[in-house]
């Protein structure tokens, strides 16, 4: 059952108001529990993306490798983002963050609310993406006859469209997500 906002924020204030156990600090402790999930399973998917190398022709396969690139990538900025949140639990049950809390859940529709929920479920995307990235990855595995493809010679790089455009959203997929990362590291310590 959904609370309407007149129901909602004068609960939401005083349970930061008052100095014990509030909402605000049963939020933060679930999310903490949340990350220490998300911390594991980011933990299982980083060392799978080095064994999808292991697999005869993933690292010849454009596709593939980069799938198998792309978990690497986003399991380990999940993993990152996850611990740095654990690490920061303290400061985020200070009362700065509460009252963010407090805003972001009074009024949804602002841009705060966004910034504040988005980087607080950041690890949880990552999460996500890295498990996409490795179905993805299996798919093609399981589903690409890898004696099919021609061995990758030096030279090819530079000819190739595939692998030009593996390039392009490798990096493309590393910056956005480490802005991301940045921008809500930087939104938590400066909040």
């Amino acid at each position: 059952m959904y609370l309407s906002r007149p129901e909602l924020s004068p609960t939401l204030t005083q349970s930061t108001a008052d100095g014990g156990d509030s909402r605000w600090d049963m939020v933060v402790s679930r999310m903490v529990d949340l990350w220490k999930v998300v911390c594991m399973g980011c933990g299982i998917l980083l060392p799978l993306s080095f064994g999808f190398f292991q697999i005869g022709g993933v690292s010849e396969n454009t596709y593939a490798r980069t799938g198998t690139l792309s978990v690497y990538i986003c399991s380990g900025m999940g993993l990152i983002t996850g611990i740095w949140y654990i690490y920061l639990e303290a400061s985020f049950r200070a009362g700065r963050l509460g009252d963010a809390w407090v805003k972001a859940s009074v009024s949804p529709e602002n841009r705060e609310s966004v910034d504040f929920w988005t980087y607080l479920s950041l690890p949880f995307s990552l999460l996500g993406w890295s498990i996409l990235f490795s179905f993805t990855t299996f798919t093609i595995i399981v589903y690409v006859d890898s004696s099919q493809i021609p061995d990758a010679s030096p030279t090819a790089v530079y000819s190739n469209p595939k692998q030009i455009m593996s390039i392009i959203f490798l990096s493309a997929l590393t910056i956005g997500h480490f802005t991301q990362v940045y921008r809500s590291i930087r939104y938590v310590i400066g909040v």
